[in-house]
């Protein structure tokens, strides 16, 4: 185990982290979309997305 950052370090700390970020940003719009339906759901609102 050597003390030098490589290319592939490098490498697959990016790919993790476009992991997360893609995680999030699929998460965010999933709620976005979905938070106006289970007001729907429950009956307060006829038409959410008006």
């Amino acid at each position: 185990m050597s003390d030098e950052w490589t290319m592939e370090d490098t490498k697959n700390i990016a790919k993790l982290c476009g992991m997360i970020g893609k995680g999030v940003l699929l998460g965010g719009l999933g709620l976005a979309i979905g938070i106006p339906f289970l007001g729907l759901l429950s009956g307060d609102k006829e038409y959410p997305l008006e």
